[in-house]
């Protein structure tokens, strides 16, 4: 038995001890969603269930879904009552029953507005499916009350069992130009300025001296009064917004994917990056036929952009806050990370991107961070807790590639 095989058995039987009531994590690529059909296809044959709800965030995981579940049963169970296939933004507004409740990346229900999903669809079974576990206590709480964690394998204890691709985690510095740089550093002054006027002010009102300054700034900078109080957070959230954007769309990146695309032409690529404009632009700097991916396009166009990235018409995705979920092209070589958040979950679920298994494949994660900024402390927090991270600038990068996968 396979590796990958003996750990979707596992998991699907620790589902089934919990009462049918549970979480599974594991990392993309091990076959989340196999594990799922599996189990739906199982509960269907002996006829335990009669309905299935399949709760996903994204249009293109209800494709993924259907081509799955069509796998068990053929396309025509898709048209049945059996089973329906919604995107959370819908799900959780009706009220309805199903024997089975399957929610995807179920860390993306546990917001407190998505919640109500959990109160408003009554069932039997339960399972959730999703990479990492939260880390907010209100997530954790929601989870750990409608479906805890029955089984969970994180990505360090699969990655040496060729459960997925082997690959490397390249944080690759790229100084600003002298542009950037000093729009960066007007407005880091200005955030820090701001951020000591609050400080300031919030030990001498004691309704706001408990409070972070960050959610001081938050609630505060939506108002309109004339308030000091209301203007540093005003300050404090736009400073704090445009010294993030200097990083996200820095020039020097642009040349730095040029570098990485030229020197690697014949690899298959996905870049994330943070806004359409700015994916708009890289996909004109490059030389290379690109095709670009965002929450903005109507699904056809998105389903369209998915089938000829697939079929090889590009080699080279750009996508736009979307396809953190959804994608599963084995034949994807690497990922540059142009403008990333902090946050661990997305950037494991972009390097899952990345990690689907194919025999003899070292995958690239290759994260851009401006240097000396905010984004250097950024990179540190999402990817301290995932092995095989090497930190290097854009000319070292050859040489290092050169020893990892003969470039």
């Amino acid at each position: 038995m396979e590796n990958r095989e003996r750990i979707q058995i596992e998991a699907i039987k620790a589902w089934i001890n919990n009462n049918k009531i549970g979480t599974i994590v594991l990392p993309t690529g091990t076959g989340k969603t196999y594990v799922g059909a599996t189990i739906i296809a199982k509960q269907l044959q002996k006829e335990l269930i009669d309905s299935v709800l399949i709760v996903v965030p994204t249009t293109a995981l209800i494709e993924q879904w259907k081509k799955e579940i069509a796998k068990f049963y053929g396309e025509e169970i898709l048209q049945s009552k059996w089973i329906d296939i919604q995107c959370v933004q819908t799900a959780y507004k009706n009220k309805r029953y199903v024997d089975l409740m399957v929610i995807d990346e179920i860390h993306t229900t546990l917001s407190a507005k998505y919640s109500n999903l959990y109160l408003n669809v009554s069932c039997s079974q339960r399972l959730g499916l999703t990479a990492t576990t939260p880390k907010h206590d209100y997530q954790l709480e929601v989870l750990n009350k409608y479906a805890p964690v029955v089984y969970e394998k994180l990505l360090h204890d699969i990655s040496e069992q060729k459960i997925v691709s082997d690959y490397i985690i390249y944080n690759v510095e790229t100084p600003m130009t002298k542009s950037d740089a000093a729009k960066y550093r007007l407005f880091d002054t200005k955030l820090k300025r701001a951020q000591l006027e609050i400080g300031v002010l919030k030990y001498r009102d004691p309704n706001l001296k408990d409070l972070a300054i960050f959610d001081i700034a938050k609630t505060y900078s939506t108002q309109k009064s004339k308030e000091p109080i209301v203007i540093y957070s005003k300050q404090f959230w736009s400073s704090m917004t445009l010294r993030k954007w200097v990083c996200y769309e820095s020039e020097a990146k642009i040349k730095a994917v040029q570098k990485i695309l030229s020197r690697l032409p014949n690899k298959k690529w996905i870049i994330f990056n943070k806004s359409v404009k700015f994916a708009e632009k890289l996909a004109k700097s490059i030389e290379q036929p690109s095709v670009i991916y965002h929450h903005k396009m109507k699904d056809k166009d998105r389903e369209n952009a998915l089938i000829d990235f697939e079929n090889n018409k590009f080699n080279i995705l750009i996508a736009v806050d979307a396809l953190n979920a959804g994608l599963n092209v084995p034949e994807v070589d690497g990922a540059i990370c142009v403008a990333g958040v902090s946050t661990e979950l997305v950037a494991t679920q972009q390097l899952g991107r990345v990690l689907r298994f194919k025999p003899n494949k070292k995958a690239l994660f290759i994260n851009l961070y401006s240097k000396n900024t905010v984004e250097e402390t950024w990179v540190s927090k999402k990817i301290k807790n995932l092995p095989k991270i090497k930190w290097t600038n854009i000319d070292q990068l050859w040489k290092d590639l050169s020893k990892e996968i003969g470039t």
